[in-house]
């Protein structure tokens, strides 16, 4: 079986990027094949760590070849703006040029393969704007490490705490799971209205791995991908 996992800081030095390194492990082990799209290429070190048979990566730079730029320019343009008007200040350039590469490179994985399900790491909050693109290609499961809606972190207005709601409501709507690591998000999201099947929460731990704090996954979620 073959799982796609979408995460943007995958190969990045930060715990979000560890954690998803911890998961492709765990699959692998599992005897799932993983196919990664993320947006830089990847260490030296790290391929040889990461990468076999069982688990192929892919940067944003795999779709910049002739044959794929009027895709590319075409849905980078759309996602550019789409994130701007939702996201406004807190958007940056590439996290639009990213979600156009991402669309690029999954309309061709998704029609060479045929995956268990997407799996959707959604930093940052703007991959939430893949959702409908990939809704009925394959289940989706978002993991959300942070909530975008009541983040203390990001200050919005009323009016903007209501579009973050609408936002990941939406989203949430329409994938089959949404892994949270914490009991405040479940209650936070629980607030959505939304069938309690629809959550699964998975807490994370703290290991102290040469110093720097990892946060890693309770990988015991057998029952996500049955």
């Amino acid at each position: 079986m073959r799982i796609l996992l979408l995460a943007y800081l995958f190969g990045h030095n930060n715990a979000n990027s560890s954690r998803y390194q911890s998961f492709v492990s765990a699959l692998v082990e599992k005897g799932f094949i993983v196919d990664i799209v993320g947006n830089k290429k990847l260490s030296k070190e790290l391929s040889g760590k990461i990468l076999n048979d069982k688990c192929r990566y892919y940067s944003i730079y795999d779709v910049i070849k002739l044959k794929h730029l009027p895709r590319l320019f075409y849905y980078t343009t759309v996602e550019f703006i789409k994130v701007i008007f939702n996201f406004r200040g807190y958007i940056r350039i590439r996290s639009g040029l990213f979600n156009g590469a991402i669309k690029v490179l999954c309309r061709d994985l998704l029609k060479e393969n045929e995956y268990k399900c997407v799996v959707v790491g959604v930093v940052p909050w703007t991959l939430y704007e893949l959702v409908p693109f990939l809704k009925y290609k394959s289940p989706i499961i978002l993991d959300v490490s942070d909530p975008l809606y009541n983040n203390a972190a990001y200050k919005r207005s009323l009016k903007g705490l209501e579009a973050s709601k609408k936002i990941e409501r939406k989203a949430f709507n329409m994938v089959d799971k949404v892994v949270v690591m914490s009991e405040p998000m479940l209650k936070l999201y629980e607030k959505f209205g939304l069938s309690a099947s629809k959550y699964v929460f998975i807490p994370s731990s703290t290991v102290s791995v040469d110093g720097p704090i990892i946060i890693d996954y309770n990988y015991d979620r057998d029952h996500l991908f049955k």
